[in-house]
């Protein structure tokens, strides 16, 4: 048996009766019938539902305390020196400490004991190692499927829902040759660019990932419901959402950063020129991903967010070619398996600082000048980041909000009157949200260009000029 006495209470799991102050012995018999199946995964599942159910602990605060501490469980074991570890705000530490978390903690570990559910712990083998390396990855994932696929290699292909004939063709026709060529099609499992995505991958040798804005346990939308079961069957079906939770608008582009992350590069088939499409393309650039934008027709409508990308300096693509040629030097070399995301792909690098337009003109390469996503050494000593790169008060104190700006809007905009850029964490503890919710908000505005997202996930006020 083990010695409890420097065991704190909070990461003891709630049933436990025996002389095992973290898990009784007589939780083997329990644990043979349910994933995970040892007694480590499962105290390492109740730490990171402890950590996941903390308010105002979101992915910045995670990802110091993964690199500090190695596990979840880790990180509760050492709780009590989060602050002078410089690894969390006071204000985290006594969140944490209060327990507060433990009755959302204990619903979850009940739905997945009774459901039988999968989950990819940080420390299985089958996390990949692409997510642990992006600014806020998530802390576990659900899984339904083949855990493999997440070894990649991957590319992600998103786009708008209110698709056209020649959009939903071109999807249909990226994800089927993507998949021939041995490749696994990552997608968000929504109306439009991202069914015909998925169909078409699962028909090649390849396959496909579906990353959803729900619970493992809701499929949305019920249309894609013969889409979820062919992934469950033969792909891989992934979420970070607990089960039960329902769609939320705030869910959909905070689980982008995990199919850009997941990815080598991602495809934009179809986008407006405000899509949420938009936002997965500079998440994956900010993790080093090659941005792709499909090149339509000529004078076609419903594709402005493409050609913005290619003017800000996205590569082209009118075939599936176009983007294995790009991937080839990574594919070769296989970085697939480490993905590079501090500071750009090798990819970027190789193809320099700028390309040329349709006549001929060298123009600088906007988007994919090079970001650098190294946020730990951009930190203080208290863990606040340190951006070199950001807008001036002046800037900010010239926007106009619009009459039709809503509640939530003005607050989380009040929010960041006094400092430059701020990372979606702090906002989530000045205003006392959860960060789905600041996420959900911060992605409205960015959409109504009021706010700018910066590299480490952090945000101005007004745009980027």
């Amino acid at each position: 048996m083990n010695d409890s006495s420097d065991i704190p209470a909070y990461a003891v799991y709630p049933d436990n009766t025996g002389d095992d102050a973290v898990f009784p012995w007589a939780l083997a018999e329990e644990a043979a019938a349910w994933p995970p199946r040892s007694r480590e995964q499962l105290r390492e599942l109740w730490a990171s539902f402890a950590l996941r159910h903390t308010n105002g602990l979101g992915p910045r605060t995670w990802r110091r305390l993964a690199d500090r501490y190695k596990d979840p469980m880790g990180a509760v074991l050492a709780a009590r020196r989060w602050v002078a570890d410089g690894v969390a705000s006071e204000k985290v530490a006594r969140e944490f400490l209060s327990e507060s978390w433990r009755t959302p903690a204990r619903e979850e570990w009940d739905a997945v004991r009774d459901r039988g559910l999968a989950v990819v712990l940080w420390s299985d083998p089958d996390y990949p190692q692409s997510l642990k390396e992006i600014p806020g990855p998530p802390f576990y994932l659900y899984r339904i499927g083949n855990p493999r696929l997440l070894a990649g290699p991957c590319v992600g292909v998103v786009g708008s829902r209110q698709v056209s004939d020649w959009g939903r063709d071109m999807a249909h026709t990226l994800g089927r040759d993507l998949s021939c060529a041995g490749l696994t099609v990552v997608s968000g499992m929504a109306r439009g660019v991202d069914r015909y995505a998925h169909i078409g991958a699962m028909e090649g040798i390849g396959a496909s990932v579906a990353v959803l804005g729900t619970g493992p346990d809701r499929i949305y939308p019920a249309s894609n419901r013969d889409i979820f079961h062919t992934l469950a069957r033969g792909g891989l079906v992934v979420t970070e959402y607990s089960p039960g939770v329902e769609p939320v608008a705030g869910h959909f582009p905070v689980r982008n950063r995990i199919i850009s992350g997941l990815s080598l590069g991602v495809v934009v088939v179809e986008a407006r020129e405000r899509s949420g499409a938009l936002i997965t393309a500079r998440q994956a650039l900010e993790q080093g991903r090659e941005v792709f934008a499909v090149s339509p027709p000529e004078y076609a409508a419903g594709f402005e967010g493409c050609m913005q990308l290619i003017e800000e300096g996205a590569i082209p693509v009118r075939s599936a070619s176009d983007v294995l040629v790009e991937l080839e030097p990574l594919l070769q070399n296989g970085l697939h398996k480490l993905p590079k995301t501090r500071a750009g792909s090798r990819a970027n690098k190789d193809r320099g600082a700028t390309r040329q337009d349709k006549g001929g003109r060298t123009k600088p390469n906007d988007l994919r000048k090079p970001v650098d996503n190294n946020h730990h050494s951009g930190m203080d000593s208290a863990g606040r980041d340190a951006s070199n790169e950001s807008p001036s008060h002046s800037k900010q104190s010239d926007l106009t909000i619009p009459a039709s700006v809503g509640d939530e809007e003005r607050s989380l905009l009040a929010a960041m009157d006094d400092v430059a850029t701020v990372h979606v964490d702090e906002l989530a503890e000045r205003l006392d949200w959860d960060v789905s919710r600041v996420s959900r908000v911060l992605l409205m505005l960015e959409i109504e260009g009021l706010v700018h997202q910066w590299p480490g996930m952090r945000y101005s006020k007004g745009t980027r000029s």
